[in-house]
């Protein structure tokens, strides 16, 4: 990071520094969004909300301020995702615990949420898996709407579990089950009237994937084989043992692989297949209903 500006003193002259650099690094961000991540960064140094400094823009940081001000800013310069700079993101209604062992939760997934809950009455107890749960967004969102529901949620990252156990206890769902697992392996037959996962399908290959995502997040998180398919797959079909009947399976996606899931999930002998678009217009959550 090299600029003319003096190395900012004051709140006021750290947000003009901060969204100097951050608008001139690769992230591509405009002038505002700059402004906005760097004020984010400025509450975290300070421990304060946002209100604070835009009443106090005057105030002086503290040679402890600027150095760790600096430090947080050029994480976020060379690309680190924010979310794991500022150690939380919002999803949902939830502000959750994230960190580099998981994926950052992006609002995309909340459709998984309310299809989830769309799919049963309220006064329904429904008994939910989330797979590959990662910081628990989906499972804690759907448990905290539904607090009867009986909800499970698994990960193969123990590391990633902690942080979805931690973010349970924050917000005291402590009646959500939170276990280590692959995928559906050794669930038994006929037991969850839903399966729900946002799993890896992204191809390794593929050159449209941000470079700051690839990067940073997690690889196990991201990338499956089979040119993005292998986890899909592999959940369908062990879903087709472990749901009930007339249970449904929500899978999040890429936005080009909604046909060939909806073709498998046919072979499987799932029916009422349907495809749901995103916030941006494109296809992002694949279902199926068991027979």
């Amino acid at each position: 990071m090299q600029t003319s500006l003096n190395v900012p003193t004051t709140v006021k002259e750290a947000c003009e520094w901060g969204k100097y650099h951050l608008h001139h690094s690769e992230l591509d961000l405009s002038l505002k969004q700059a402004l906005n991540e760097t004020r984010w960064i400025l509450q975290k140094v300070f421990s304060v909300d946002a209100a604070y400094l835009r009443l106090h823009d005057d105030k002086a940081l503290t040679n402890q301020q600027t150095l760790n001000f600096n430090s947080l800013l050029k994480r976020r310069f060379h690309g680190e995702p924010l979310a794991y700079i500022l150690e939380t993101q919002y999803f949902w209604t939830l502000e959750l615990q994230v960190n580099k062992d998981t994926l950052v939760p992006r609002s995309e997934t909340e459709m998984l949420v309310e299809k989830a809950l769309e799919s049963y009455p309220n006064d329904y107890k429904a008994k939910v898996i989330d797979v590959g749960t990662g910081t628990g967004a989906i499972a804690l969102a759907i448990a905290l709407e539904r607090p009867h529901w009986e909800v499970t949620a698994t990960d193969i990252s123990q590391a990633a579990l902690d942080v979805a156990i931690a973010n349970a206890t924050h917000y005291g769902l402590n009646h959500v089950t939170l276990k280590k697992n692959h995928w559906l392996d050794g669930v038994e037959p006929n037991v969850f009237d839903l399966v729900i996962s946002n799993p890896p399908y992204i191809d390794d290959q593929d050159d449209e994937i941000a470079w700051d995502v690839k990067k940073y997040e997690p690889s196990l998180a991201l990338f499956a084989g089979d040119n993005g398919y292998e986890a899909l797959r592999t959940l369908i079909r062990q879903s087709a043992r472990c749901l009930k009947s007339s249970g449904r399976i929500f899978l999040e996606h890429g936005h080009r692989q909604g046909e060939l899931l909806q073709q498998y999930l046919a072979k499987q002998g799932f029916v009422g297949i349907e495809t749901f678009d995103d916030f941006a217009g494109k296809p992002r959550v694949t279902t199926g209903m068991k027979t």
